[in-house]
Order: C-alpha cells, then sequence, then structure tokens
C-alpha cells in the first residue's frame, strides 16, 4: 500500500476539554469574589480531567455559587461512565445563559460531539440574535466551525476575538491548530510563538502548544523535529500527570515511527494511546488512536485488519461528528479499497469524504484524486481527468508536495494506461521530485514501479530495470506485498523482451510461492498468467496449459475483466497450438462475449477502455484468422467490423443523440444514468435502479426521435449501400493478408501471399517516406518522396486487381484500413499506365484517386451514422491562414511543417506561409458567411470562441508531429489565455457541429496507431468532437501547391457534390494542369461522412446589383445637394 494519502491524512486531535484561557491568582475565595470562584473552579476541572482522580470533594464544589461551576465538577462520575448524552444534558440547561468561562464551553462542546449534539448547540448559538455573542459564545463557535470542516470561518472568528480579547491566550492556540487544518503553516507558528510569549503559565496548555508545534513539523515532513517535539509534550504531560496529552503525544510519535518502517515499536505506542483513551473515556482520542493504527496495519498489506481498524474509528467519528476526521478515514479506506480491487467500495469511501472534508483543501484533494483514481480503473477518463484537474489546483495553492506527488502519479498512470509513454514519464518523474524518499519510501517505489513501465514502453529497458530492482528492494524491507508483485512481475516482462525467459520464470515462480492466492489472489493470477504468457512464447504450450489448469487461476481472476481475457486469450492460443482448434474456437466466442459484456455501452457500441480493448484485439484478431483458415469469410468480415468499430460508433451516437436533442441536461442525465448502470463501480442496487431510469428515459426520447443503438449486421450494410459503393476491408497477420469487398450485391474475398512484412516491403517500396517516423526532423521534399510509379502499380495489382472488372469510374471506395496502411493514401496506388517500366512518369499514369472516390473510417455502422448527423443550423465558414507564430521570422517556408535548423538540431522555426493568407482569402471570395482569421488575429483563443458555430472549418496554418500526435499552432504572440498549440485532446470542448474541417497542413492525419481503430489524432479527435468529417494529410505538404489544390477543391465542392467527388475531380484537374507527382496533392484524404455539402457561395450579381445601388443613390444624393447649393447662391447673389 502506497503511502500517498494516508500521512497527509494525519491531523492533530483538537482538545476540547483544554485548560485556564488566563493566569491564575492566588486570591481568597470570598462570595463577593465570583472571579476567584471562576479560578478555583477551573483548577479543580482541570485536575479532574487531567489525572482522572476525585482529589476534589463535592464539599469544595458546594462552595462555588454559579450552578453551571458544580455542574461540570458532577459530570466527571458521567464521563468515566461512556454516559456522554447524560454529560450534554446536565451541561446544556445552563446554556445559553452565557456563563463566563472557557472551560464549560469547552466541556460542553466535547460532551456535545461525544453525544452527537454538536448541531444542536451551533443552532443555539446561531438563534441568540437579541444581543451580540460574548468572546466565550464566539470561541465555542469558532470550535464548532473547525470541528466540522468550515475553517475559513473558524479562522475568522478566532482572528476576531484575538483583536478584541488578548487576554484570552488559549484563542492563540485554536488559532494555530485552524491555521494548520487550512495548510497555513508559518502563520500558526506564528500564532504559536504569540501564545508562548503571552502571560500564561499554565504548563497543560503548554504541553498542549508544544504537541501542536510537532504536527506542523510533521505535516512539512520536518519528521526528526516533530519527533523532538512529540517527546518533549510527552514528558510535560507525564510530569502532570496529564493523560490526554500524554496518549495523543505517544500516538504521534507511533506515526513517525511507522513512517521509518519501525512497525513494532509503532504499535506499542498506539496501543498505549488507546489505552490512555479508554482510561479516560475519551472517543475522540480513541478513534484517533484506531485510525493510526489502521494506517499501520495498511502499510504491512494487513488490509483486513486496517479497514477494521478504520471503521471502529469511522463509526466514532460518525457519532461525535468530527467531519474533517472522518474525511482523512474515509479517503484512507477508499485507497485500501481501490488497491483491493473494490472500486463500488472506494469510490463510495471517496463521495462520503468529499462530502466531510467542507473547505479543509487537504482532505478534499486527498478524496478527489482518489475518486480520479478509480475512474481511471474503471476506463471513465473524462471523470478521471475532470478530478486530477480540479486536485491539482487546489494542491498548488496550498504548495502540498505529498499530494502533488499522489496527483502526478495518478495522472501519469492515465497516461501510462493510454501508451502515452514520453508523457506518462513526465508525469512520473515529477511525481519523485515532489516525494521524500526517505520518509515516504514505498510511496517512492510505487512510483519508480510505474516510472520503469513509461521508460520499457520507449525501449529504455536498462533504465526501467534499476528502477524496478530499486522497488523491489524497498518493498522486501517494508515488507509490501503488493509492490513486491508488482515490481517483479514487470522485471520477469522486461527481462523476458530481452531475451533471459529463464531469468524471467524464475522471478514469476518466487512470486507465485511469496504471494499467497487466498489473500491476494489478482496479483497470484497476474504471476501465474504472465508466466504461462512467456511459456507459450517459448513454444512451450503443454506446460501453459498444465500450468493454467493446476493453479486454478480461472478462479482467481475474479470479477476482473482483464485477468479474465488475459486467461481466456492464454488457454486460446495453447489449444491452437497443441491442434485443439475446436475447442480454441469455442474458447474464443466465449472471451469475445465477456468482452462484449464488458465493454458493451448502453448508448451503443463499446467503452474504449485501452488495457482492454488491446487485449480484445487480440482475440478478434484469432477468431478472424481461424475463421479465415475455414473459409467462413463473410463471418470473418462481420468480427472485422465488430473489432474495428465499437467506440466510433459509440461516438457516432453520441452526436447523433446531441444533435436530435435540445436540452443538453436531459443528455447528461442519460449519459450519467447508462454510466452507473454500466460501470462495476457502483452497487447492484445503484445500477439496477439507474438501469430503469435510464430506459425509462430512453424511451421517451425515442419516442420523439428514434436513434438506432446497434451495429449493423453485413446483411444491413450490403442493404445501406448503393450500387456504385464498396466497402474494402484489410485483415493481415504475420503469415497471411486477406482483403474484404463487400457490395451491395456481392461479397468478395481474396487471400494475399505474404502477412505483415511483406505488404510493408512492398508499401516502403512506392517511396522511402513510408519508412519514415512521423515528426522526423528530417525535411520531405519532391526529391526525398521519390514516388515510385511501378511500385505503386504492383501494389494496385495485389490489392484491388481481383475486382477491376467490379468497379467502375466514380465508384465510391469505404475504406477500412489495417494499421499497416494507416499512413498510406490508396488514391496514390496507379491504375493503369502508358508507360509501366518507368517509375518516375508520372503523366503516363492513371491514379486510383483519378478514377475512384475514397472515404476512410474505422466501422461502416460508424460511417453510416455520421452521414445521419445534421447540423443545418451552421452556415458559417471559419477559415483561418497563416497565423503569426514568430514576430522575428525572416523569408517563408516552403512547407507547412516545422522548421529544423541548417546545423541539424531540432529546435522549432516558424517562418511564414506566403500563400496560406492568400488559400483561405481565395476561398473567403467564393463563400458567403464566413470569417476570416489571419496573422495576429489567428489566435486559439479566438478559433475556440468562433468553431462551435462553423459549420466549415478551414485551418491553413504549421502543424507537426510532437510526441506522435499531431498539433496545430496559432498565434500565441497576443493570446493571453491560451499557448497557441491546439492538441487532439483539447477538441472535445470546442463543441464542434461542423458539416466538415479541412487541417490544410502538414501531417495532420498522422498519430499514434490505435490497437481497435487504427490511427489516432487530430482525425478521431475532430470526428469525436463533433466534426463530420476531415480532411487530412499524411505528410508535409508544399505551401504553394496546397493553396492551389484547395481553391481547385472548393470550386468542385460548391456545385453540391459529395467531398469525396470533389477531391476526386480536384485531384484529376490538379494532376493534368498543375504537377501529376504524387507528392503535391497525395497528402489529402476523408475521413468520416461523405455526403453532399452545402455551400453559400457569393453571389456576385447581386453584390454587383448591391454597389450599383449604393453608386445610384449615392449620385442621387449628390445631385440634390449641388442643387440646392447652386440655388442658394443664386438667391444670395
Amino acid at each position: 500500500m502506497k503511502r500517498t494519502g494516508l500521512l497527509a491524512g494525519f491531523i492533530l486531535i483538537i482538545i476540547l476539554t483544554s485548560g485556564p484561557h488566563y493566569q491564575i491568582a492566588d486570591k481568597e475565595e470570598t462570595e463577593e469574589s465570583i472571579s476567584s470562584y471562576d479560578e478555583v473552579f477551573e483548577k479543580t476541572v482541570i485536575t479532574l480531567r487531567r489525572r482522572n482522580t476525585e482529589e476534589v470533594s463535592l464539599l469544595s464544589a458546594r462552595r462555588y455559587k454559579t450552578g453551571y461551576q458544580f455542574a461540570v465538577i458532577r459530570t466527571d462520575s458521567l464521563k468515566k461512565a461512556g454516559n456522554y448524552q447524560a454529560v450534554f444534558d446536565t451541561l446544556d440547561i445552563y446554556f445559553p445563559a452565557s456563563p463566563a468561562s472557557i472551560v464549560y464551553y469547552e466541556e460542553l462542546i466535547s460532551t456535545g460531539a461525544g453525544s452527537g449534539n454538536l448541531l444542536l448547540i451551533k443552532n443555539k448559538l446561531d438563534e441568540i440574535r437579541d444581543r451580540p455573542l460574548t468572546p466565550y459564545e464566539e470561541y465555542a463557535r469558532g470550535i464548532i466551525m473547525n470541528l466540522r470542516g468550515n475553517i475559513d470561518s473558524a479562522i475568522t472568528l478566532f482572528s476576531g476575538i484575538i483583536r478584541k480579547h488578548p487576554e484570552l491566550t488559549i484563542v492563540y492556540l485554536r488559532y494555530a491548530n485552524a491555521l494548520k487544518d487550512k495548510g497555513r503553516y508559518t502563520e500558526a507558528r506564528q500564532a504559536l510563538k504569540k501564545f508562548f510569549t503571552a502571560d500564561n503559565d499554565d504548563s497543560y496548555l503548554h504541553a498542549e502548544a508544544v504537541l501542536l508545534q510537532g504536527t506542523i513539523a510533521f505535516l512539512e515532513g520536518e519528521y526528526d523535529q516533530a519527533m523532538k517535539y512529540y517527546r518533549q509534550a510527552e514528558k510535560l504531560s507525564d510530569e502532570l500527570y496529564d493523560i490526554h496529552t500524554g496518549s495523543r503525544a505517544r500516538i504521534n510519535q507511533g506515526l513517525i515511527y511507522d513512517i521509518y518502517g519501525e512497525y513494532d515499536p509503532a504499535r506499542e505506542l498506539f496501543n498505549k494511546g488507546i489505552e490512555g483513551a479508554k482510561r479516560l473515556k475519551d472517543p475522540e482520542l480513541l478513534a484517533y488512536g484506531y485510525s493510526e493504527l489502521g494506517v499501520s496495519y495498511s502499510f504491512t498489506s494487513d488490509y483486513p485488519d486496517a479497514l477494521g481498524y478504520y471503521q471502529e474509528a469511522i463509526t466514532i467519528y460518525l457519532k461525535t461528528g468530527n467531519s474533517l476526521r472522518l474525511s482523512y478515514l474515509y479517503s484512507n479506506r477508499g485507497n485500501l479499497q481501490n488497491a483491493m480491487g473494490n472500486y463500488a467500495g472506494a469510490l463510495a469511501s471517496y463521495r462520503a469524504g468529499i462530502e466531510a472534508s467542507g473547505d479543509a483543501p487537504r482532505p478534499l484533494i486527498q478524496n478527489l484524486t482518489g475518486m480520479a483514481d478509480v475512474y481511471v480503473n474503471a476506463g471513465n477518463y473524462t471523470q478521471a481527468i475532470r478530478h486530477y484537474h480540479e486536485a491539482m489546483q487546489l494542491a498548488k495553492k496550498i504548495n502540498d508536495r505529498d499530494l502533488l506527488s499522489s496527483i502526478e502519479t495518478g495522472s501519469g498512470s492515465f497516461k501510462l494506461n493510454l501508451g502515452a509513454y514520453e508523457a506518462a514519464e513526465e508525469h512520473f518523474r515529477r511525481a519523485l521530485l515532489y516525494t521524500d524518499v526517505k520518509s515516504n519510501p514505498l510511496q517512492a517505489g510505487d512510483i519508480m514501479d510505474k516510472l520503469a513501465l513509461s521508460l520499457k514502453g520507449q525501449g529504455k529497458t536498462d533504465s526501467a530495470i534499476i528502477l524496478l530492482q530499486e522497488a523491489i528492494r524497498t518493498a522486501e524491507k517494508y515488507q509490501d506485498i503488493i509492490l513486491l508483485a508488482s515490481a517483479s512481475q514487470h522485471l520477469a516482462e522486461i527481462y523476458h523482451g530481452e531475451g533471459e525467459a529463464a531469468k524471467a520464470l524464475g522471478i514469476l515462480a518466487e512470486i507465485r510461492k511469496s504471494v499467497p492466492a487466498e489473500t491476494y489472489p489478482q496479483q497470484h493470477a497476474e504471476a501465474v498468467l504472465t508466466e504461462a504468457d512467456i511459456r507459450l512464447q517459448t513454444d512451450n504450450a503443454s506446460e501453459a496449459h498444465n500450468l493454467l489448469f493446476s493453479t486454478g487461476v480461472a478462479e482467481l481472476t475474479g470479477n476482473n475483466a482483464y485477468l479474465a481475457l488475459y486467461y481466456h486469450s492464454l488457454h486460446t492460443r495453447a489449444l491452437i497450438t497443441l491442434g485443439n482448434r475446436a475447442e480454441a474456437e469455442k474458447e474464443l466466442q466465449n472471451a469475445i462475449a465477456l468482452y462484449e459484456r464488458t465493454a458493451q455501452s448502453l448508448i451503443g457500441g463499446s467503452h474504449d477502455i485501452p488495457g482492454l480493448t488491446k487485449l480484445a484485439a487480440g482475440l478478434y484478431n484469432s477468431q478472424i484468422k481461424l475463421l479465415n483458415e475455414r473459409g467462413d469469410y463473410k463471418t470473418a468480415f462481420g468480427y472485422l467490423e465488430r473489432k474495428n468499430g465499437g467506440s466510433a460508433f459509440r461516438n457516432v451516437i453520441s452526436l447523433t443523440l446531441a444533435q436530435s436533442m435540445d436540452n443538453p441536461d436531459l443528455l447528461d442525465k442519460l449519459y450519467s444514468l447508462a454510466w452507473t448502470a454500466e460501470s462495476q463501480i457502483h452497487t447492484q442496487t445503484e445500477r439496477d435502479s439507474a438501469l430503469q431510469l435510464y430506459n425509462s428515459l430512453l424511451e421517451f426520447l425515442s419516442l420523439q426521435k428514434p436513434v438506432r443503438m446497434e451495429m449493423l449486421s453485413v446483411t444491413e450494410m450490403q442493404s445501406a449501400l448503393e450500387e456504385d459503393e464498396y466497402i474494402i476491408a484489410l485483415h493481415t497477420t504475420e503469415d497471411s493478408s486477406y482483403i474484404y469487398a463487400l457490395g451491395r450485391n456481392e461479397f468478395l474475398t481474396r487471400k494475399i501471399k505474404g502477412g505483415e512484412n511483406s505488404l510493408r516491403r512492398i508499401k516502403r517500396g512506392i517511396s522511402p517516406n513510408y519508412d519514415r517516423r512521423p515528426g522526423s526532423p528530417d525535411f520531405l521534399n519532391r526529391e526525398l518522396f521519390a514516388f515510385d510509379a511501378v511500385a505503386a502499380r504492383y501494389l494496385y495489382k495485389h490489392l484491388f486487381g481481383f475486382l477491376n472488372d467490379k468497379l467502375e469510374k466514380g465508384s465510391r471506395l469505404i475504406i477500412l484500413p489495417d494499421n499497416i496502411f494507416r499512413d498510406f493514401p490508396f488514391e496514390t496506388l496507379v491504375v493503369n499506365s502508358d508507360d509501366e517500366n518507368n517509375s518516375f512518369h508520372y503523366e503516363a499514369c492513371e491514379f486510383a484517386g483519378e478514377r475512384y472516390r475514397f472515404v476512410y473510417t474505422p466501422s461502416f455502422s460508424a460511417y453510416k451514422g455520421l452521414e445521419k448527423i445534421n447540423y443545418s443550423k451552421n452556415k458559417t465558414s471559419l477559415l483561418v491562414g497563416n497565423p503569426l507564430v514568430s514576430s522575428s521570422s525572416r523569408g517563408f517556408a516552403e512547407r507547412r511543417s516545422i522548421q529544423g535548423n541548417t546545423d541539424g538540431s531540432n529546435t522549432k522555426q516558424f517562418l511564414p506561409l506566403k500563400y496560406s493568407a492568400e488559400e483561405v482569402n481565395s476561398i473567403d471570395n467564393m463563400l458567403d458567411f464566413s470569417t476570416v482569421l489571419t496573422g495576429s488575429f489567428a489566435t486559439e483563443s479566438r478559433f475556440r470562441e468562433l468553431a462551435a458555430d462553423a459549420s466549415l472549418i478551414h485551418l491553413s496554418a504549421h502543424s507537426s508531429v510532437t510526441k506522435n500526435q499531431p498539433v496545430i499552432y496559432f498565434s500565441g504572440l497576443y493570446d493571453a489565455e491560451h499557448d497557441g498549440i491546439l492538441e487532439p485532446g483539447e477538441i472535445a470542448s470546442l463543441g464542434l457541429k461542423s458539416e466538415m474541417v479541412v487541417l490544410s497542413s502538414c501531417s495532420s492525419g498522422l498519430g499514434d496507431p490505435d490497437a481497435e481503430e487504427g490511427v489516432t489524432g487530430m482525425n478521431r479527435a475532430l470526428i469525436e468532437g463533433g466534426a463530420k468529417s476531415v480532411i487530412s494529410t499524411l505528410w508535409e505538404i508544399n505551401d504553394e501547391y496546397t493553396s492551389r489544390f484547395m481553391e481547385m477543391f472548393y470550386d468542385h465542392l460548391s456545385v453540391g457534390i459529395s467531398k469525396s467527388e470533389a477531391l476526386r475531380r480536384t485531384r484529376s484537374d490538379f494532376i493534368s494542369q498543375v504537377n501529376s507527382d504524387p507528392y503535391y496533392w497525395g497528402a489529402f484524404i476523408l475521413y468520416g461522412a461523405d455526403s453532399p455539402m452545402h455551400i453559400e457561395k457569393k453571389n456576385y450579381i447581386f453584390i454587383m446589383f448591391q454597389y450599383l445601388s449604393i453608386g445610384f443613390a449615392g449620385a442621387f444624393v449628390l445631385l440634390v445637394y449641388i442643387r440646392r447649393l447652386t440655388r442658394q447662391l443664386v438667391i444670395r447673389s
């Protein structure tokens, strides 16, 4: 269990029954001297409360004239019996008669908390309106506010009392405590300094103040100094026989022993503190001891014991109403439940913690971070990002390094799940910088384990091994079983990847011995499955099969969908290798059914859960391979559609619902209900209730505007096709490849000799560009592109030759690309050539992009869904050209990408785009209702402001591929709100309702491959963000020729034809009139819907008529003016 959140959960319990508030004088007690009575009374109470004895006789108590004084002393025996309600009732009869004693109010609040009557006291104080509150009543209000989490209000109250009544020196102590709770440690120390320098010789309060000094040092990570204060407070308390403060001092010392891994002395101190609390019958102190004992047991992975102690403490704090301590405890309990895989319980704990935190930032941050962690585990990344962001903003305000470390760790884990390894590494390294390795070794070990995974993903295995070995040493030293299992397994995976299978298997066998399946079923199961995976990869299928069954691992996976799918995947592979294909296919069908049940979205399609989705993609591929091998191609094609299109189809349904509903709150409610009903992090009762409400709401909405929620079957896909349309899908394996062609009346399949590597070699033979890494600092031009027409002709015959007599000119080919061809435009394939032996005679070629219309989509179901969306309300166009990204640029850029320096370095240079502004102005001259942003006006802020209302968005700007994802650059010189860099992850916030987005910039269609749906990046981000279709580019494009290409495209599009047909005609005209080299025209692809787009062209006849009308009107006015002026001159003459 990592330390994050648990240490930060520590907070000093406010001792409500503290000592006197001013110096005790030795005065003779007379009936006329009430203040003297008060002083003796307070001494009496202190003795009773601190020493827990009955040294003061009732005879002396009867001498007090004031009734409440005697009542306080008489209640001591009731407190010993634990009857806090009776104590409260005894004291409450004197309230609010304004007793002039802080001791009375502290005793009242203490017993009120123990009996659950804090709110009653608060309400009585609030009801006093006929007079100002006394300082004692204000003091009582401040303590109650602090206990209930309203710390800002408590600080304000205590500060006011100090200004008006500086003689009440105890207020400095409570003021310092409240400042500490708010994270304002410097101010808290200053308040304590004033307390120590005040005229106060109360040794009991002095011990309490020293204890508070220790707590502040503890929270700032100064553990050695904190220990000194705690021991000093313990010594003072023992001298005074102050059981209460002494018990707290011992518990606090136990915290520090825990940090250093000395658990036995820590627990001995916790138990001593608990004994003192039981002796005093003090519920707050008892709960404090239980909570910290629970933390200690969590460090040694004794989770059941830890949860038991947490529950004891929670029960007490619920009764006493200590919201602040409750919020920390809920966070600690949620951390344990999350680590154990109980996401429903964890989420409930964090929610309760947030509710209890009030305005205290530390517990609020911890619970927000915990909720984000749960949402990451459950795949709800939108919620995870929101909670991480909120927690980070709060943590930065109070500059809490422990909390910042926790948030950075969570954010890094989120990026790690998405495969963004470089970004994850940055988060984990920042988390380590925030972490005190000496005091929080387990937290550091957990971060090192995760950091190693991010490095492994980047191929930095040597560094990853060093980190994992250090994490393992830390886990062994502090007996953290979960960290030990995790780091050891990751180390074994790296050794296996490095070819050291024997070493990896040895580590995994050791994990199985040291991690008992009864206590840690999931960790044990992971080790078994990883070992079986390695044995399969080392041609030991029989051993792997025996291991899977001899260990009973299938039962250990429980409700963990990932582990269950991992098991099914390994079992299938073992069966296939052993020749049992019939059983393997049954296993695959069960596994795929399990995945589709787990990931299925009520909204339609499936949730995109990266780890699960990647594993499921392997299962789909295995099933498709088996079906292909036995010749059942049509069924295989159906599985391919299901594999490729799950989350894409779900997104289309989301867009359809959003477009069809006028009430966004209703849509949010629908999604919220769907998420609750589907999620494993809610209880079954909550899920059933949400599902019932979801179905009722969906039925109501469907009656208004029906929306299809299921993906299309193969038969339905055929029915939806036009006569001149074909769906073209590829599926490649290591040793073979298949191409499927589905038409309205036929289904054709071709098996291609050679697998992935063979096709990659053919593709690279067409152009060296297809062997370049996206975002390479080496620039690309026509000569380096070196397109080989002969190779392009060969690939066309290889892939499409069997369709030649089926396809007519103008046929629409809807491409579902395999990952191998994710960065390849099929438009550049050569259909025919008059000079077949000349690789560079482009004028002799007929390219596929001239003959056919091409559209790219991950799923035909998603494609048809996008076409049905109607954004008719939006009619404006937003055109962005040549943003001014550098005020010191000289010359012009040839390409719309980031330029490298001549010395080979990759420093970004933003040269102006000479033809970009001309391009958007030329398009603007064609279109009506358009807004143009160029130069310094083309800012990201202005773009965000206008994008949501634009039917057409055209971006002619610089772009580059950064961390394998495209980014587009705006003018950031005069934009105070945004950084001028638009990333794929920022698209969702734009709220687009666009028929088409054109990215007239470099490499905008590239991105990391996705296991389920191919390329991520701008294409997918824009579609998910609300665009129906996107035109993007696959390499670094030439500024001048791109400008001409775009002008031709809009001219064709304006006549009302489909986007793919407009692109086909543009390519044909460009090749014949401008340049036939595919480098200049081949990069542009259409992604998404292909419906015709209505463009409002400028009506120049009408415009000319307007100008003539204005001219005639002006001339008429001028003529009238001249005639009047002439008449006036005549009259004057």
